[in-house]
């Protein structure tokens, strides 16, 4: 009887030694994807195929590497390690063919952080489906269809020396990452600046109370090493990068200290991408001020890792800032968005495609005389293209309000008379109807926003797949005491399925068009539409996803005054901390001086 053909490829790890393949036989191949040249034709069939990667971000990364698997009937996708926070990963297939054929899948633990998919099939099939099928699940953005591409520098660089035998592999039947992937992999695999995959490196999991050591990140013959209290906590080969599951056991740290860098440095583009990474990922990093940090990482990069000490970092919004700051520089300027845009418009393919995304405010409101204090809030947000729907809900002379707001803002506004007796759900469909932005975001008229607020919000979509992101009212001023508090809600930079009560502020809200379109728009009540659309977004298989909360001040005045009604008692007994006055935080850049409506 001819023995069955089993073949295990893997990635992430380095060489073969210690990579198990799981079952009673031992594969007769193992094979190191990240070894193979990118122009190598697809290996013969197999009978039973394992793809083992060691973190969902290595496993993202074979989705442009499928060429390069064999099919087979049996098809197992083994994740080494996870953080918490991911999902399970069960498949979500699209409408290929051979799923039709599907005979059995299971999912299951693999060791205490790492799962297991099996598969199997009554014909052969291709196995980059079945990878790409969990990828899929993984990536989110469900009701949008907004996946990011894989990239094949991101988080760590394929091999330089590969190369194509052609300039276009394109095939008849292409698959959509390799639509764009194909003709520019050669350009992103040698890049000195090769782009940070966003899924797999960011500040999901961030812990804003974090007070373990401050680590040291140095670096050694045998590559970079991260120590603190004398323990080596992590240690890469040359070449590595990054993921997920290793920025989940560093979230104890209060920070790392980078040392000074090597002169020169053997590999400068494998350096700068592994501070790139810890600083999109939003550890805190500091730094001696050096000509050599700045020529690795850019000026604006290495000024801000060097702009704080490492003593400042014992102060919890300090520390926080600090963060925001940096992984907000790292993911909009070294990010795989901004990369692919970029290469693109020089190729010529997107020449119109904007670099800002458009977003369409919706600012609902019964008060004219707050509408100017709102307009300045929205004329402040910087990185995206902002057009502002203005629902005027039974105001008086809706016509005059509407002049006078076209007349001052300096803003792209639509008005929109709505009728008193309409919920407020209905006004904001009404609002939603006129809007034309591709993301639509809802902004209070009472509250204060800092100038990234939207950015940080659609940045939070891309990087974590959600289809609705909003930020928690962490910060409060209570108008009546004429004080500021700060509440501690649980975790930020999480899934809102993770969080205490799964709760978004309204007038923090961002979500695309398509999947406000696809849950049926707001819901026709007058209070809780929030919470009301969160839950159809989740029900509809969307995700909710929690931001910082460092962007937004939430102005608490009378309860009659607001659709959530509670006291100052109820703010005051859980705050962590409180100001005297208006107090806003160095990322609102604001002046507590300045009037308000």
């Amino acid at each position: 009887m001819a023995q069955n053909k089993r073949s295990v490829f893997f990635i992430g790890f380095h060489g073969a030694d210690g990579i198990s393949v799981g079952g009673p036989r031992e594969a007769e191949q193992r094979v190191d994807l990240e070894s193979l040249p990118l122009d190598q034709p697809a290996p013969a069939r197999v009978d039973e195929l394992t793809v083992r990667a060691r973190t969902s971000a290595d496993l993202r990364r074979v989705t442009v590497l499928d060429h390069l698997l064999p099919a087979a009937p049996v098809v197992h996708v083994v994740i080494e390690e996870m953080p918490d926070w991911r999902q399970p990963p069960l498949p979500s297939p699209g409408d290929e063919t051979i799923w039709f054929h599907l005979r059995s899948a299971a999912t299951s633990r693999e060791g205490e952080r790492g799962w297991c998919v099996r598969t199997a099939f009554d014909l052969d099939a291709d196995a980059g489906t079945v990878v790409a099928a969990i990828v899929r699940m993984l990536e989110g953005h469900r009701l949008n269809g907004g996946a990011l591409l894989a990239a094949p520098a991101g988080p760590g660089a394929l091999q330089k020396q590969s190369s194509f035998a052609t300039p276009d592999l394109l095939e008849p039947f292409v698959k959509r990452t390799e639509l764009v992937a194909m003709d520019l992999f050669r350009q992103a695999g040698r890049h000195q600046g090769a782009p940070l995959d966003e899924r797999s490196v960011n500040p999901i999991g961030f812990d804003p109370g974090a007070n373990g050591p401050i680590a040291v990140l140095a670096w050694t013959e045998c590559g970079p090493a991260l120590t603190a209290d004398g323990h080596e906590l992590l240690r890469l080969h040359s070449g590595s990068a990054l993921t997920d599951a290793d920025m989940s056991r560093l979230r104890w740290l209060r920070g790392i200290r980078l040392a000074p860098p090597p002169s020169p440095p053997d590999d400068g583009a494998a350096l700068a991408r592994l501070v790139v990474s810890c600083a999109a990922a939003g550890i805190p990093l500091t730094a001696s001020p050096s000509h050599r940090w700045s020529a690795l990482l850019g000026e604006t990069l290495a000024q801000l890792i060097a702009g704080v000490k490492d003593e400042e970092l014992c102060d919890p919004l300090t520390r926080e800032e600090h963060s925001i700051r940096q992984r907000r520089h790292a993911l909009r300027h070294y990010g795989m968005r901004r990369f692919w845009l970029e290469t693109l418009r020089e190729r010529g393919h997107m020449q119109a495609a904007p670099l800002q995304p458009s977003v369409s405010v919706l600012l609902c409101t019964k008060r004219p005389e707050l509408v100017d204090f709102a307009l300045r809030q929205i004329a402040r947000q910087r990185g995206v293209d902002v057009e502002v729907v203005l629902a005027l809900h039974g105001v008086p002379q809706p016509e005059e309000v509407a002049r006078r707001a076209l007349e001052n803002s300096g803003l792209r506004i639509v008005p929109v008379t709505v009728p008193s007796h309409y919920l407020l759900g209905e006004a904001l469909n009404s609002a939603a109807s006129r809007a034309s932005g591709s993301y639509i975001a809802k902004m209070d008229d009472d509250d204060w926003y800092g100038p990234d607020h939207l950015g940080d919000a659609l940045l939070a979509q891309l990087y974590s797949g959600a289809d609705l992101v909003g930020c928690p009212a962490e910060f409060v001023y209570l108008e009546s005491l004429d004080m500021t508090v700060r509440r501690r809600r649980g975790r930020t930079e999480a899934p809102c399925a993770l969080t205490p009560d799964g709760l978004l502020p309204g007038g923090t809200l961002v979500i695309s068009r398509t999947a406000l379109e696809g849950v049926g728009g707001f819901r026709a009540v007058a209070r809780f539409e929030d919470t009301e659309l969160s839950n159809a977004v989740r029900a509809a298989g969307g995700r909710a996803y929690r931001m910082h909360g460092l962007n937004y001040l939430y102005r608490r005045r009378a309860p009659r005054m607001h659709t959530y009604t509670a006291t100052n008692e109820h703010f005051l007994k859980e705050n962590s901390r409180r100001w005297p006055g208006r107090f806003f935080n160095h990322l609102m850049e604001a002046d507590s001086t300045e009037p308000y409506g």
